[in-house]
């Protein structure tokens, strides 16, 4: 039988529970002892207080039935249920995601104290900069908990989640283990998505980073101002001494600022900040830049690539500082810390240089190759557009693609329930260049760039980086950039 791990003691009932969030025990015919919270019907066991969601794809109201069945005493809902099984508490609210995080926040109120709960969202940037964070407080013996696109890590242990953000109960079941195992920091990606569908619902926050906004996600998104405000809802879950640590370059900077009310740390290389990259140039197939903080200069070398490295590199400095770490600290880490997984991570081999990247957004394809080009070499690269996400984004991403490198390649990324070939064929519909060929396989693609490659050539294979799968209809099927790239190497 699953098992919850109460922190408010074992004998907390349903009408204590309610009474504390401000709900009406009037109507309540069985006060019973809680065994846990859930909003999963199948996980559900006896006690439980099941709470039916509406999701994007699925609607708990249709598994009710089912919860009540595995044990559930207790049904929070919102939407009318022809459901009437004696003995069972049914509470009507208008709103399950609101309430469903009241009740979590209440029920697990002491497993967070003494945790500091660090939130980045931002259009690109949030899984380089929270591994970034987290690999630096593990350098320094302090214990972590990552959440984000590559899943979470939590004591050397990996746990696969399905969306970058997870839903809210998982964090919660996070923030338990990290009260066994008393670790500290919770570094967290925070999504528009999840934030719009209150999967961060009453968590609050020490730091929150904007580390940057462009479009994406317009397949969800009514539109650029929805995107950009469902971003801006993390502000308003800052602990009242809760920081920002804020990209003075972005576009969006000054309105943070206005919408903000606590103290904010900037970070940035074109305009005066708090931490401020100066000097930048590539020295040994290092990128070094300097640094000026109170009123001392640190010089920074680093193996990761590009600018918005270095700006991710800025984001964690400011972050680190405010924790009582210092810029000489950094420069340690960043002389062992040699890559990102999947994130301009580099391979070398008979002098040529092969890039695997996460690159998907118009942006991030862009400051990819504009990084790449500072090597004066030819670039071949292969990239794809996922399937079933924004088709705004296509055509821009070919173009600048056959603007920057040499040869492209264009084939399939993830294309879920679209044909491979018509995604390619919006993305080519508007292009004027003809420095491309298209491979529709991306294993075959790759294979073709690699085979095209002369020495002193850049491959650079963009949209998926460490990623484990291919998405088609809905099926994960086994892939990796790197494993294919490797195995192209060796001739496989």
């Amino acid at each position: 039988m699953k098992k919850h791990i109460n922190f408010n003691g074992d004998n907390l009932r349903l009408k204590q529970l309610l009474k504390k969030i401000e709900i009406d025990i009037c109507d309540i015919i069985y006060d019973h002892k809680i065994n846990d919270i859930t909003d999963i019907s199948k996980e559900t066991v006896k006690n439980d207080i099941y709470v039916a969601i509406k999701g994007h794809k699925k609607d708990g109201h249709q598994f009710i039935k089912q919860a009540i069945l595995n044990g559930a005493k207790t049904i929070i809902y919102e939407s009318d249920i022809p459901i009437d099984i004696g003995n069972i508490n049914y509470i009507k609210v208008s709103s399950t995601k609101k309430i469903y995080a009241k009740i979590l926040d209440c029920f697990y109120e002491k497993i967070k104290e003494n945790v500091i709960v660090v939130g980045i969202t931002g259009t690109n940037g949030k899984t380089s900069t929270s591994t970034l964070i987290t690999s630096f407080l593990e350098y320094n013996n302090k214990k972590c908990c990552l959440i984000g696109t590559n899943g979470i890590m939590i004591n050397q242990e990996k746990i696969s989640i399905n969306n970058t953000t997870p839903r809210i109960k998982t964090i919660y079941d996070m923030f338990i283990k990290m009260k066994k195992l008393k670790i500290k920091y919770l570094i967290m990606e925070a999504t528009s998505i999840s934030l719009k569908e209150l999967r961060l619902e009453g968590i609050m926050f020490d730091y929150v980073f904007m580390t940057n906004f462009a479009s994406d996600h317009l397949d969800y998104h009514s539109s650029l101002d929805d995107y950009f405000y469902s971003k801006m809802r993390l502000l308003s879950q800052l602990k009242p001494n809760g920081k920002i640590i804020l990209n003075v370059d972005d576009a969006k900077y000054k309105l943070v600022l206005e919408m903000s009310k606590n103290e904010i740390i900037n970070y940035g290389i074109k305009e005066k900040c708090v931490f401020q990259a100066t000097n930048i140039k590539i020295v040994d197939d290092l990128w070094r830049f300097n640094v000026q903080y109170d009123s001392h200069i640190t010089t920074f070398s680093t193996k990761l690539i590009g600018h918005f490295n270095i700006y991710n590199i800025l984001a964690t400095l400011a972050l680190i500082e405010d924790l009582g770490f210092s810029s000489y600290d950094m420069v340690s880490f960043l002389q062992v810390f040699t890559h990102l997984d999947g994130r301009m991570e580099i391979v070398r081999k008979n002098d040529r240089m092969y890039v695997i990247d996460y690159a998907h957004t118009y942006e991030s394809v862009k400051s990819s190759l504009e990084a790449l080009k500072y090597y004066n070499q030819d670039i071949i690269l292969v990239i794809g557009c996922g399937g079933d996400r924004d088709k705004t984004k296509r055509g821009l991403i070919a173009d600048v693609s056959c603007k920057y490198a040499n040869h492209v390649i264009f084939t399939s990324d993830n294309p879920r329930f679209e044909d491979e070939e018509a995604i390619i064929l919006d993305m080519i519909e508007n292009l004027n260049y003809n420095n491309y060929e298209i491979e529709t396989n991306r294993l075959l693609a790759i294979k073709k760039a690699v085979l095209k490659a002369n020495k002193k050539d850049i491959v650079a294979i963009l949209g998926k980086g460490c990623e484990e799968y291919q998405i088609k209809n809905n099926i994960k099927y086994p892939f990796n950039d790197k494993d294919i790239l490797l195995n192209s190497l060796r001739g496989d």
